[in-house]
């Protein structure tokens, strides 16, 4: 009772950085793990959420780079690697927006030709690939899709992080890895990974809750 009367909002600061430890007191207070997940039952927090849906973030924003906090290895991870505390709310909202580039539909195809065929009634035109080698990419105005003949089971849904519509290379966008790491620091879970000691084509793919793969290739 004592501390909830003697509590108070203080607004004046100090230019001393905190230390480590002092930060990793804050984080683990604000939404630290409080008991570990088993089986299908999620972790517990140290900050409550309705169904325990836990959906607090939180950021720490320093000279250094703006990192997101990871309950679950109780580590920071860089999300933007400069200062912007004089500008945050735009710049978050930007630097957040997962910007995942050109989307199209890779269809599992039984015969390319035929299938070819049937887009081409809808509009599509050939857009690149070589049906020699049984793969097709087609394009009607933005939209895009691929057919595979014996490559894959499933229809995937595909992006293409650093390219437009034309396949033309962005002069900016996010790179596939720090998207790895973003969806990482929200708990999600990957069927194959993108190296993130690498530069430059990387990919990873992910499972929605209905069973349908998601495929983030960049190739730039």
């Amino acid at each position: 009772m004592k501390a909830l009367e003697k509590r108070r909002s203080i607004r004046k600061w100090k230019d001393t950085p905190i230390s480590e430890q002092e930060l990793s007191n804050l984080l683990w207070s604000a939404c630290g793990i409080t008991k570990n997940k088993y089986g299908k039952v999620k972790s517990k927090r140290t900050a409550p959420s309705a169904c325990n849906s836990q959906e607090i973030r939180v950021y720490v924003l320093m000279e250094t780079g703006v990192f997101l906090y990871n309950e679950e290895n109780h580590e920071l991870i860089e999300i933007i690697p400069k200062d912007i505390r004089e500008n945050i709310g735009t710049q978050i909202l930007k630097e957040q927006s997962m910007e995942l580039g050109a989307f199209s539909i890779s269809l599992a195809v039984k015969d390319i030709h035929k299938s070819r065929a049937f887009y081409q009634k809808l509009g599509f035109k050939v857009f690149g690939g070589d049906i020699s080698q049984n793969w097709l990419i087609l394009k009607n105005g933005d939209h895009l899709i691929g057919l595979f003949q014996g490559m894959f089971e499933k229809n995937i849904l595909t992006f293409n992080p650093g390219w437009d519509s034309n396949a033309r290379q962005l002069d900016n966008f996010t790179d596939v890895r720090e998207l790895q790491r973003q969806l990482k620091a929200q708990g999600v879970e990957f069927e194959s990974e993108a190296d993130e000691t690498t530069t430059g084509p990387a990919s990873f793919v992910v499972v929605d809750p209905d069973g349908n793969p998601i495929l983030v290739d960049q190739h730039v």
